[in-house]
């Protein structure tokens, strides 16, 4: 696992008040350029859980210097599976911040 992984799993533990002995991973599902106005688009696709619709999502892009959304899937034993949001700023790597959880 990768430490930005760690870091919003622990988080996600923090805030959801998940015990450490309950088994919990995250599936990566895509990747977007993050502008306020197109959250506001793709937040009802979120709400929605639709995976197949979240993994076909693109953006433009700019080389790397723009903030971007990572969509994960929280998965835990004998629950379900819920969506993550992160903002990762481009500047802040290792700083990923938790913008929803559906």
């Amino acid at each position: 696992m990768h430490k930005f992984d760690e870091i919003i799993l622990t988080e996600l533990r923090e805030r959801l008040k998940i015990p450490t002995d309950i088994s919990v991973t995250l599936e990566f599902l895509n990747s977007i350029e993050y502008r306020q106005a197109n959250y506001s688009d793709v937040k009802s696709i979120f709400e929605k859980q639709d995976i197949s619709a979240i993994k076909s999502l693109t953006s433009e892009g700019n080389g790397g210097t723009s903030d971007n959304l990572l969509i994960y899937l929280l998965k835990r034993e004998e629950e379900s599976d819920r969506l993550i949001v992160v903002l990762d700023k481009f500047d802040l790597w290792s700083d990923p911040s938790i913008l929803d959880i559906f």
